[in-house]
């Protein structure tokens, strides 16, 4: 196996843990809550009690004393995104996320995305539920998954943004005091430049004034030696 072969291998594992492993724990975990579930309806004896008990009263409990305060993050995490998003039309040249290439920089805005839409998700969920069911406790174990799935993605998605922008920005602050200097450099130029034009322009005007004084001195000495004649 060549060295190029195993780099190849590597950057395909990394890329499949990297984009799959929160899709794929979160999918395990929604047919594991389910399938138990269904097995508890059913009364097949493989269920899991602690499961169901955690279900039906743990997470039912906490999903709605803590709902209010999940739509606050929610409302705030949309913010940021929508923030995030306006800020990527604008990326400055001496940025990190200058330096993606299309492929990894329309991997960032698709993880945006996909965190926005987690985010925006769970508020139409709860909204729903407001809605629909009067009684929290008469809302369905499938919509409990649901919510629980769709507020960990939600969480998720956020942390591994955030430890995205930490990075980018990291380097950016590293490289802050480089940015300033070579910032004042180009202004300092862009002075001296600026400042040897207005010389040029102002020698030009004041040659063309001399010239054109010279021209007029020189015609009327003509006409007086006309007039004179």
């Amino acid at each position: 196996m060549t060295k190029l072969t195993r780099l190849i291998k590597k950057d395909k594992i990394f890329y499949l843990f990297e984009n799959w492993t929160i899709a794929i724990s979160l999918s395990l975990l929604f047919i594991f809550f389910l399938s138990n579930h269904i097995l508890y309806k059913f009364d097949i004896w493989i269920y899991h009690m602690g499961t169901e008990y955690f279900i039906q009263s743990t997470l039912r409990n906490s999903l709605f004393d803590m709902k209010n305060a999940l739509l606050t993050v929610a409302a705030i995490f949309i913010g940021i995104y929508v923030t995030v998003f306006t800020l990527l039309g604008s990326i400055k040249v001496d940025s990190i996320f200058a330096f993606l290439n299309e492929k990894n920089f329309k991997k960032l805005v698709n993880f945006i995305r996909n965190a926005f839409i987690a985010a925006f998700l769970y508020i139409i969920l709860i909204i729903f539920l407001e809605v629909y069911y009067i009684d929290y406790n008469d809302i369905p174990v499938i919509f409990l998954i649901i919510n629980l799935i769709i507020v960990l993605y939600m969480f998720a998605t956020a942390l591994r943004f955030g430890i995205i922008l930490y990075f980018a920005f990291k380097k950016d602050l590293n490289n802050l005091p480089e940015n300033i200097k070579k910032h004042r450099e180009e202004h300092k130029r862009i002075r001296i430049l600026f400042s040897r034009v207005e010389n040029f322009i102002d020698d030009y005007e004041k040659e063309k004034s001399k010239d054109k004084a010279e021209r007029m001195g020189k015609i009327i000495n003509e006409e007086k030696e006309t007039d004179n004649n």
